[in-house]
């Protein structure tokens, strides 16, 4: 697995970098870690990067990825959130295809990989993420509805990971999806990775 090493040298132990130069090259290394499109596609060849999504995420936009609907971009940034680099791509012809093997198209697949302050703040909301699952099934988050979670594996990403099988009602297409979660944390990366299939 790759490392954030190339990230660490522009932040300090506590300290949130401020200088533009900084700032540009501390998000081109998390661009450099999130998995690119042609890997992707290597496997996936219907999905292609969804328009307008991705690239590098304010702490607001990645609220819209938590699992908590109310979390905020302010909730992100007293959590420890820096920076945050995102790919999606999307295959809207395996979502509404009759194809019998549509099952093995997934239609949607994000990975993030967000910089933390500290390792111990990236370790916290990654537990969050995980424990929010179960805490909000059944709940209508306003888009989905999580209608079950199931472990699929031990993980030993990092120092705080978990890999999930979660069933869900699209709210206002009448459908129901399978995503599988892998979410972990290395030092101070959290890195969620969702694949939407039927």
């Amino acid at each position: 697995m790759r490392t954030f090493e190339p990230a660490r040298e522009f932040l300090g132990s506590t300290s949130e970098p401020d200088a533009t130069g900084e700032i540009e090259a501390l998000q081109s290394a998390l661009n450099s870690l999130v998995l690119d499109a042609e890997t992707v596609q290597s496997r996936f060849p219907g999905l292609t990067p969804e328009r307008g999504a991705g690239g590098n995420l304010t702490p607001a936009a990645m609220a819209e990825n938590s699992t908590d609907p109310n979390d905020t971009g302010s909730d992100l940034t007293r959590a420890g959130l820096v920076a945050t680099h995102q790919t999606s791509l999307r295959g809207f012809l395996a979502m509404f295809s009759d194809d019998q093997r549509r099952d093995d198209r997934p239609f949607s697949l994000d990975n993030t990989v967000a910089l933390f302050r500290t390792e111990q703040e990236a370790r916290a909301f990654t537990r969050k993420q995980i424990d929010d699952l179960s805490r909000f099934l059944g709940t209508d988050l306003g888009e989905i509805t999580i209608g079950g979670v199931e472990e699929i594996e031990g993980s030993d990403l990092g120092s705080a990971s978990g890999a999930f099988k979660v069933t869900a009602r699209i709210i206002g297409r009448g459908f129901n999806a399978n995503a599988s979660l892998i979410w972990s944390s290395r030092g101070p990366i959290f890195s969620p990775l969702m694949v939407v299939g039927w």
